[in-house]
């Protein structure tokens, strides 16, 4: 057992944690400034910074965000700057 690879595994989960609270939080700010139109998910993505099909590196971590159609997949592929064996992959979805 590698604990070590589990270790970034499971920080990878909450890197995908906190990528969905960010996309939950840029939903409300849009919806909200939009009147309650539905938001655009290039929007929601800037909203946290993000852009989609864009590798990037937030805090610790490697990750890409891909929009499709109203979902956003959240890729992680590094964490502190070392690849996982696997990409730790999820998916949010626009209420």
């Amino acid at each position: 057992i590698d604990l070590t690879a589990q270790a970034r595994n499971s920080a990878a989960q909450a890197a995908i944690a906190e990528i969905k609270g960010r996309l939950a939080t840029g939903y409300g700010i849009e919806l909200l400034q939009g009147a309650g139109a539905t938001p655009a998910m290039t929007a929601i993505l800037a909203e946290g910074a993000m852009t989609s099909a864009t590798a990037m590196t937030i805090g610790d971590y490697g990750l890409t965000p891909t929009i499709s159609g109203t979902s956003v997949t959240i890729s992680v592929a590094s964490v502190q700057g070392t690849a996982l064996a696997a990409a730790v992959v999820d998916t949010w979805t626009r209420p």
